[in-house]
């Protein structure tokens, strides 16, 4: 039987999320499921944890905790949907922010019947790309431009985001950058080696075993590269991340 693609309706009227469930089920569409309705953050959060969704349909402006901020929230605790954004804003700065968090697609209200089947699909299509990736045991598997490129964790440094690309960097001193954003390298070819790989803030992801040395006063890890050591700049929250993560392995 074919895996049904899960998603969760994230709005905080009523009738809004009655309509958008019922004008889901006027498209085109085959082999998706609602697993939930949320009102608010803490029910998407809780539903999440029940059954992860593998995209959301989600609005910006939630009471308490923003879309942008849930996105967050979901993060932390290692979940990461594909997102379709839902809503009335349409100014510069809301709609910059939200192509940041997801390049997939951003609905304003009152949403179009053949916009909304558009974008399903074609989130749909980019989870079932993603899930139909080679798989080799012990590799990292990234599709780059020019095709796949099949990585052994140790020879992988850094990500850093660059807009909507990833810029990866090696310990042979190459560096690759593909039009993936970075959500979706960590989700995608990085979190089968959580042990490894550690994302301490939007921009950033580590590897773990690389790290040298700290340096909190400046929020810096070195990071080895053959006799070299590279600087990262992260968050202070993505410090305290690193610090965790490597205490949990018995590197601190």
């Amino acid at each position: 039987m074919e895996k049904k693609i899960k998603y969760l309706i994230i709005e905080d009227e009523e009738k809004s999320r009655e309509l958008l469930l019922k004008k889901i089920r006027m498209c085109s569409l085959a082999g998706i499921i609602c697993i939930g309705m949320a009102a608010n953050a803490t029910e998407a959060l809780l539903l999440a944890r029940i059954n992860p969704p593998d995209f959301l349909l989600l609005d910006i402006n939630l009471p308490g905790t923003n879309g942008f901020e849930l996105i967050d929230e979901f993060q932390r605790e290692g979940l990461f949907p594909e997102i379709i954004f839902t809503s009335a804003h349409t100014e510069t700065d809301i709609l910059l922010n939200a192509l940041k968090h997801s390049p997939i697609t951003y609905l304003v209200k009152p949403i179009d019947l053949d916009e909304l089947e558009e974008a399903i699909k074609k989130v749909c299509n980019h989870i079932t790309t993603n899930n139909q990736e080679s798989d080799i045991p012990g590799k990292i598997i990234i599709n780059g431009n020019l095709g796949p490129v099949y990585i052994s964790p140790e020879e992988l440094l850094i990500v850093k985001a660059e807009a909507h690309y990833s810029r990866l960097f090696f310990e042979n001193g190459k560096e690759l950058l593909v039009s993936k954003g970075i959500s979706e390298i960590f989700r995608t070819n990085l979190l089968p080696f959580s042990k490894i790989f550690i994302r301490p803030d939007r921009s950033t992801i580590l590897n773990i075993n690389k790290i040298v040395s700290i340096h909190t006063k400046t929020n810096e890890c070195i990071i080895s590269k053959g006799n070299e050591g590279i600087t990262v700049t992260i968050s202070a929250n993505g410090l305290k991340l690193v610090l965790k993560a490597m205490a949990s392995f018995g590197q601190g």
